[in-house]
């Protein structure tokens, strides 16, 4: 089991995991995290998924949060 507590809380060090994680497991990292305020997304990745009638690229904009010291969860706001 991971313990995320163990990282260091500050958010840049938490992106760079995420993009790697994401990286290792498959993804393909569209665009990397950037310093400063970025409005929301952190990483843009994309992934092939392969259907019936052919192949799509599908986009995802990922937000990485980490809340692992704070006591609060994660919420959609």
């Amino acid at each position: 089991m991971i313990d995320f507590s163990e990282l260091d809380p500050d958010g840049e060090v938490w992106e760079l995991f995420a993009r790697d994680f994401l990286q290792e497991v498959g993804f393909y990292i569209e665009s990397t995290p950037d310093r400063g305020n970025d409005h929301g997304k952190d990483i843009l990745v994309s992934e092939e998924i392969s259907g019936n009638l052919g192949k799509y690229k599908f986009k995802w904009l990922v937000s990485c949060k980490n809340f692992a010291n704070s006591n609060r969860a994660v919420n959609e706001k």
